[in-house]
């Protein structure tokens, strides 16, 4: 999840150079870079396996706890996976934006997307109902219209951009729970129709263990060749 944010952070770093934004927003943005990497330095110094001390303070031994989750930062092939991984996947969703906007007739170059959804991850960051319906489309639609889109426009992108988000999770979710029900239910109906298979599964997984318990007794029973 840092990395992950990191990346999107230096991303929506670069914006500047491409959308025309205030002068104190650029000043803002790439004042926080250097911050964003200071962070990343320190992530990097905590990963370090830390010393076990046994008269170690309470507030020590709780932060050699939260060390140890940035145990993956230990390893550099790790992190280099992780960055990569993010970049994909930024790359991805500001190619799935690109291609929304272009569908609604809008502005779709790549800096608009990644304007589009840094505007929609900022909403985020605040508590929202389920599937994140109204914070999704405020984020949405204020950065399109921060970015001179009409107000109604904005709206009907904001809608339908976030049903393509949420629409085929809900097709494969739902096809998924079917498709597991439809499992359950048909060894509900087997074990209904055969019980005495399942009684003789059952009385075949005692026997083993029962066998296996008496081979282990035997071993134990058995002198050694030194006695």
């Amino acid at each position: 999840h840092t990395v992950n944010g990191c990346v999107m952070f230096l991303l929506a770093a670069s914006l500047p150079l491409f959308l025309p934004v205030p002068t104190w927003t650029r000043v803002v943005v790439w004042t926080a870079v250097p911050v964003v990497f200071g962070l990343v330095l320190v992530m990097l110094r905590l990963a370090r396996d830390p010393k076990a001390h046994p008269g170690a303070s309470k507030f020590q031994r709780s932060l050699n706890r939260l060390r140890g989750g940035l145990v993956g930062l230990r390893r550099p092939r790790s992190v280099f996976g992780a960055f990569s991984a993010a970049i994909l996947a930024w790359t991805l969703e500001i190619a799935t934006t690109a291609s929304a906007l272009a569908a609604f007739h809008l502005p779709h170059s790549a800096a608009a997307a990644m304007a589009i959804l840094f505007g929609v991850n900022l909403a985020l960051a605040i508590p929202a109902p389920p599937a994140n319906l109204g914070n999704f489309e405020f984020g949405a639609g204020f950065a399109l219209v921060a970015l001179g889109g009409d107000k109604n426009a904005a709206a009907a992108f904001a809608l339908g951009f976030h049903a393509l988000q949420i629409v085929p999770v809900l097709i494969i979710g739902g096809a998924s729970l079917l498709g597991f029900r439809g499992r359950q239910i048909a060894a509900a109906a087997h074990v209904a129709a055969h019980p005495s298979e399942v009684e003789q599964a059952g009385e075949d997984a005692e026997a083993a263990v029962a066998e296996q318990a008496a081979r282990g007794s035997l071993g134990r029973a058995q002198p050694s060749p030194g006695e």
